[in-house]
């Protein structure tokens, strides 16, 4: 996969190795189609429950979509799959059972000035 490559100045000195071919640089058939690109990963997120700003990355994997949520969800989705929606916390990593909890320190403690 790589061709030995000779610097200028008639071959001396150590030869280096640069590779032929990157997958993906040529627009060969790795690259994807943006717009598919865009398509498959909005129905993943509708299919999962992730609302897009909890989206920490997302990329495409031959026909998958792969999404990483702020919750630390790795989730994988092809076209037409039947998948489980996500918990709260696995997409917003806030549990939102935090919200109901007196507050043990803090301004809303019972142990704040007033």
């Amino acid at each position: 996969m790589t061709e030995q490559v000779k610097p200028n100045g008639g071959g001396q000195g150590k030869e280096e190795e640069q590779p032929k071919n990157m997958p993906g640089n040529q627009g060969g058939p790795e690259s994807t189609n943006t717009g598919d690109f865009k398509g498959l990963i909005a129905e993943a997120c509708r299919a999962y429950g992730i609302d897009k700003k909890f989206v920490l990355s997302s990329r495409m994997d031959g026909d998958a979509a792969i999404i990483v949520t702020q919750g630390g969800a790795k989730v994988q989705y092809r076209k037409g799959d039947e998948v489980e929606k996500l918990s709260p916390i696995r997409v917003t990593g806030v549990n939102p059972e935090n919200e109901r909890r007196k507050p043990v320190a803090g301004k809303g403690s019972r142990h704040a000035k007033k």
